[in-house]
């Protein structure tokens, strides 16, 4: 599945960290756009040759469009680039190739209810979105969810792993269809 797909498929099922991305891009782009779009009849009248009258008037002479874009327009636009890819770095791409990453995906392609609900050929998504991620003291807790994609489908993959120097557990869950089953749920099973 390619990125474009995934991402639209992750804002119809709402995935939360895709709407507050979208929100806040919004927020931050579109009221710098509005101030622009404001100002046109400004920059329209100026580029033909009406800027006396509102000098006149005793308004300000107004820059051309491209001044404006660039002033209200260009920073909260790399701004919102930068946030986009911070945030989907750490919420979207970290665990993608982690060692629980990988056992989870492992796990998964050799069950036979994830084969039997999404069929064979099973792939995972672009992405791993992190619900939670600690680590510290030899210990570590994540919680993700991934897509999957089969032959028949898709399903959601959710994660849960805790790794501590005596011990190792990892659970898995499917979502399919509208339902949800564990298919994993003991000891890490990879080493």
């Amino acid at each position: 599945m390619d990125i474009l797909s995934e991402i639209i498929y992750e804002i119809t099922t709402f995935n939360f960290m895709i709407w507050l991305l979208v929100f806040l891009t919004v927020v931050l782009l579109g009221i710098p756009l509005l101030i622009v779009f404001k100002r046109l009849p400004k920059i329209a009248a100026a580029r033909q040759g009406k800027t006396e009258m509102l000098i006149r008037r005793g308004q300000e002479s107004v820059p051309g469009l491209i001044p404006t874009l660039s002033k209200f327009v260009l920073g909260p636009a790399l701004f919102v680039l930068f946030f986009w890819v911070v945030f989907g770095y750490i919420f979207a791409f970290s665990m993608v190739g982690s060692r629980e990453y990988d056992c989870a995906v492992e796990q998964a392609r050799k069950n036979p209810r994830v084969i039997e609900a999404l069929g064979g050929n099973i792939e995972p998504g672009n992405f791993a979105w992190i619900s939670s991620y600690e680590s510290g003291g030899g210990t570590s807790n994540a919680y993700f969810r991934l897509l999957l994609k089969g032959s028949k489908g898709i399903g959601n993959l959710y994660v849960s792993t805790y790794s501590a120097p005596a011990i190792s557990t990892m659970q898995l869950d499917i979502e399919h269809d509208g339902g949800s089953e564990r298919i994993y749920s003991g000891s890490f099973p990879c080493r």
